[in-house]
């Protein structure tokens, strides 16, 4: 079953009064794979102590990605772990740049 985008999650659950109770704050070096052509994508995981499926995952990054770096939603993989995918937007290969991230991992009470 897909999640629902996490943004629109957090901003609902804040809406209904859900309480979110801080999980986890990682922050660390994201260098995704080369990607050969368009439409090719990679994903990096992400130790993160505490976090189980189900929790949201914000995320921000100390950098502006290059141009053609298309990230998807950050989620919980699996118990203590975040996956994040990007796609490649431009029409060659791409390498994006390693970029520092910030993830925090918010579970509903």
């Amino acid at each position: 079953m897909a999640r629902p985008d996490t943004t629109e999650t957090v901003s609902r659950a804040l809406y209904d009064n859900v309480r979110l109770q801080f999980v986890a704050f990682v922050r660390i070096a994201v260098d995704f794979p080369n990607s050969g052509a368009t439409g090719l994508s990679g994903a990096v995981t992400v130790a993160c102590a505490g976090a189980l499926l189900g929790d949201y995952v914000l995320m921000g990054s100390e950098a502006i990605w290059e141009a053609g770096v298309v990230l998807g939603v950050p989620q919980i993989s699996v118990a203590d772990t975040i996956a994040l995918v990007f796609s490649n937007g431009t029409a060659g290969a791409l390498n994006p740049a390693s970029n520092t991230c910030r993830f925090t991992v918010l579970r509903a009470n």
